[in-house]
């Protein structure tokens, strides 16, 4: 085995905020980023954020708050700056990012505190999955009153109990909507982010429109614009919009002088558990995940001074138990909610993709709940009626029931151990944990219920479904095996048929030859195989797995002349204790003289005891 060259990291990101020159440090081995939002100031405007409007909107604000919204808008923009890699790669590095901040504020003493910046670095680096975020706050800072009303003096003028809700246009969010709005007399803040996509706009005001109308005088919403300006942001995966809203979300709160803010996200989005190996750091989004929600209170608690609450009332409910809470009292506002992550895309009349995660989640609950009329003609793409041209959309189904079908299967025990690195960030210590895991298992069990009835009502009996479809998708084994086992399956007759037409003519002169030639083959094609198969990462004799995120490995033995099959055995064997069991370990086994007799059992004596394929040539 031979060592792979190293990995090179990115480059630590410094970002540079609020008029701080870029000679405040002198760290030469890294990126730089000068952000500002202000005309007129000597760092070019490269972004929009609203904050004058958003303050005329609620008449004042503390200096400590618009501290805050100003980091929050910041950092979302110093990640949508800074391009994480391709989706593609094999290696997922450069997923994980460095970024140090420098920015002047106005609550100087508040924000140096060592206190504060360690939390504000915990909560970013869990939120994007990034390596790290640290910060420095310099004084100075300042902006001029927005209007005569821009003073502590003032304050909204609020009847009753109001509430304040994070509101996204999306199913879950407006179901919380509704839900507030139905068991409460008081009026109801809905706070928004604009984040330059005006189908996003154009959906929260739709819907704005339709629940005013129904609970007349009651229905207030604020929209905070945050996003880069004059420039298309080349990351798409806006991790620290989480940041953003509860930051808003913390000061409309303040301005109406309460203590806490709803967050509406069903239990299985916000826990997100990995679907596949693949699916880690910020690959896997956090949005309300519950260290998330317990990060960022104890950030809003040090910035109030005091106890501060985040609601998350739909914790433990599925997505399929939103939908039916909505289709009880406002049906006829689904089709209005957008829950696709990819309406950048071309959809010409159609609102969301039909591929995507949340596209895919949203599909399954609204059959299970019975109300999928409400959906009709909304989708790009039809994973039920259509073939799935789209290789990573078929992927993301096929996680999806296999996810579903593995919870269906798991008894609590099996659940507790199989889940525990998992469970071990989503579970509160200061709770009962034993109590916390039976609610996330029943949570998951009821989902998995859910989605086995929608499928039962999306594919009909006597229905002639076209090949590639989700109906002909379950028919094959691709939906009960690891994803690792697909590629590897995938992989053999084309690997056989390389090796045969490669060593033709002439034999490769070792062992190590026939391995740099396997490899040679891989990377050529591996951008068609990462495409087909975006959820396993596969590494080569060549290359040292040793990162967590490998699901296949795969080496070549080569039996001629003295190295008999006898030797290439112990050869196998010793490759297999080096790795972990749960790593699928692909051996192409090149017998041009065919010195093994007896294929049959030269495969079952290691396939029946290690988790490995032995295929031989």
């Amino acid at each position: 085995m031979k060592n792979a060259s190293p990995i090179r990291q990115p480059l630590p990101i410094q970002v540079f905020c609020n008029g701080v020159p870029e000679s405040k440090t002198k760290r030469r081995k890294c990126s730089k980023i000068s952000l500002e939002y202000r005309h007129n100031q000597k760092t070019r405007q490269n972004l929009n954020l609203g904050l004058p409007e958003f303050i005329t909107t609620i008449a004042h604000l503390p200096n400590r708050v618009l501290d805050l919204l100003e980091i929050s808008g910041y950092v979302l923009c110093a990640d949508r700056h800074s391009f994480r890699g391709s989706r593609n790669a094999v290696e997922y590095h450069s997923w994980s990012r460095d970024f140090e901040y420098f920015i002047k504020v106005r609550d100087h003493e508040f924000w140096k505190s060592e206190e504060v910046k360690r939390s504000l670095s915990e909560s970013l680096t869990w939120i994007t999955g990034d390596r790290s975020h640290s910060f420095n706050f310099l004084p100075g800072h300042s902006t001029a009153k927005t209007n005569i009303f821009d003073s502590s003096r003032f304050s909204l003028p609020v009847k009753g109990d109001a509430s304040v809700v994070l509101f996204s246009g999306g199913l879950d969010s407006l179901a919380g909507v509704v839900e507030l709005l139905e068991s409460t007399k008081g009026p109801v803040w809905l706070i928004s982010h604009k984040s330059g996509n005006p189908s996003t706009g154009r959906t929260q005001k739709r819907l704005i429109e339709a629940l005013g109308a129904r609970y007349p005088n009651r229905v207030n919403h604020r929209v905070l614009e945050c996003h880069l300006h004059g420039v298309r942001a080349p990351e798409e995966s806006q991790r620290t919009r989480a940041f953003v809203y509860c930051s808003m979300g913390f000061a409309m709160a303040t301005a109406l002088k309460l203590s806490a803010f709803y967050l509406y996200e069903n239990g299985m989005t916000s826990l997100n558990f990995s679907k596949r190996g693949a699916m880690q750091n910020a690959r896997a989004s956090r949005t309300a995940h519950p260290k998330t929600i317990r990060l960022l209170r104890e950030l809003l608690c040090l910035v109030a001074g005091k106890s501060f609450d985040i609601r998350t009332p739909f914790a433990f409910k599925t997505k399929t138990e939103v939908v039916e809470a909505l289709k009880e009292k406002r049906s006829d506002l689904i089709n209005s909610a957008v829950s696709c992550s990819k309406t950048y895309k071309e959809l010409g009349i159609a609102t969301h993709c039909g591929q995507c995660s949340q596209c895919t989640d949203r599909r399954f609950a609204v059959f299970a709940a019975e109300c999928d009329d409400s959906d009709d003609g909304i989708y790009a793409s039809d994973f039920i009626n259509e073939k799935i041209e789209d290789a990573e959309a078929r992927t993301t189904l096929i996680d999806y029931l296999r996810q579903a079908r593995q919870f269906l299967r798991s008894n609590l025990d099996h659940f507790y151990t199989d889940m525990s690195a998992e469970l071990s960030e989503a579970i509160d210590i200061q709770g009962d944990e034993c109590e916390q895991v039976d609610q996330i298992h029943a949570l998951c069990q009821r989902h998995a219920k859910q989605v086995q009835h929608a499928l039962q009502r999306m594919i009909l009996p006597l229905v002639n479904y076209p090949d590639g479809s989700l109906a002909t998708t379950l028919e094959t084994r691709d939906l009960c095996r690891p994803p690792a086992e697909v590629l590897a399956k995938k992989l053999i007759p084309e690997l056989e048929d390389f090796i045969r037409r490669a060593f033709v003519h002439e034999r490769p002169q070792d062992e190590n030859d026939l391995n740099a030639k396997i490899g040679g083959f891989l990377s050529g094609h591996k951008e068609r195989f990462q495409k087909e198969y975006p959820s396993v990462n596969f590494a080569t004799a060549r290359i040292v797995p040793d990162h967590s995120d490998q699901n296949l490995w795969i080496e070549a033995k080569y039996v001629r002349g003295a190295t008999t099959p006898s030797k290439a055995t112990q050869g196998i064997a010793e490759d297999l204790t080096k790795y972990p069991d749960e790593l699928l370990k692909l051996f192409i086994v090149y017998d041009p003289e065919g010195q093994i007799s007896d294929r049959t059992r030269f495969k079952k004596d290691f396939e029946a005891k290690r988790y490995c394929i032995i295929h031989i040539v």
